[in-house]
């Protein structure tokens, strides 16, 4: 299990980095609207705060702590409960990721996910003690969960997330408790004193091709690679996966599949020799069909 929670992290490390905007909201914003605001968020705003992560009855209490200067951006999650962890993530602002390519190219976050959801924003509540709107997100086929967004009137930041089944259940819950924006000088100059390595530009036209199947609407949106290790993150701008080639697996039958709350992960062997794990908050059939798609030609084991 040691192996499915590190890829579970992984994800939720990933995931975490594609929310947050800007402005005051106007009360008539459409759900295009309030996402394509929700998806421009995170790369600008400067934050603290503190969240938990619900899921198969475990509780999680993780501070994150994000700010963007000098044409970097820092984002560090520390774990404030159980086992002593932490990451910090920095990301040059001149290396586009391919997931903002795809926003300004497609408004993923807006028309895209419309094809494939069926959106519709349910009111106001209150969250960290702050006003929310409430998003609504429901799947139009069965490879993906539905969502509930609470998206902070003011700066658009997403305070809460819960994932749901087709039958209405709650898998996983994400929520701030404690939110403040806006950091010293004196922070984030620590922040950017600490050592991290900044993730590469990687180019991702030839990952492509790795991949047989996606479900609908899911695009390539970045890459890890480390020694024997490749990681390849997949999203549709609501749902997020990411297929891990060359991982070590857990002992067991293959293929495999373990899940924790909405977090699934399916493990195969492909060309009998390269190890698979495919994470994220989808169904299995998701996971078992894109792993069942991998293709191995040029990367080795």
């Amino acid at each position: 299990m040691t192996q499915a929670r590190s890829l579970v992290l992984l994800f939720l490390f990933l995931c975490l980095s594609l929310a947050a905007p800007a402005t005051v909201w106007a009360q008539a914003d459409s759900p295009r609207q309030l996402l394509a605001r929700m998806a421009q968020a995170n790369r600008t705003l400067d934050y603290r705060g503190v969240f938990t992560h619900e899921y198969a009855g475990a509780l999680a209490s993780l501070a994150i702590v994000h700010a963007v200067r000098d044409g970097r951006e820092y984002q560090k999650i520390v774990h404030l409960n159980g086992t002593p962890r932490e990451w910090l993530r920095v990301n040059s602002l001149a290396c586009r990721r391919a997931a903002d390519q795809l926003l300004a190219a497609t408004h993923l976050a807006g028309a895209e996910v419309e094809r494939h959801y069926r959106l519709w924003v349910k009111g106001e509540d209150r969250v960290a003690g702050r006003p929310v709107r409430i998003l609504h997100a429901i799947p139009e086929d069965p490879y993906r969960y539905g969502q509930v967004l609470a998206l902070d009137r003011e700066t658009g930041l997403l305070l809460q997330a819960l994932v749901v089944d087709a039958e209405g259940k709650v898998l996983e819950r994400f929520q701030f408790a404690e939110i403040q924006y806006g950091l010293a000088p004196e922070e984030i100059a620590a922040l950017a004193e600490e050592r991290a390595a900044e993730e590469p530009c990687g180019a991702l036209a030839e990952d492509e091709q790795l991949v047989g199947w996606l479900p609908p609407g899911f695009r390539l949106l970045g890459r890890r690679e480390a020694e024997r290790e490749l990681a390849l993150l997949f999203g549709d701008g609501l749902a997020f996966f990411s297929v891990v080639i060359g991982a070590p697996l857990p002992t067991g039958p293959r293929p495999l599949f373990l899940r924790r709350g909405a977090t699934g992960v399916w493990f195969a062997e492909v060309g009998g020799e390269i190890p698979v794990g495919v994470v994220g908050e989808v169904p299995a059939r998701t996971l078992e069909r894109v792993a069942a798609t991998v293709r191995v030609a040029g990367v080795r084991p």
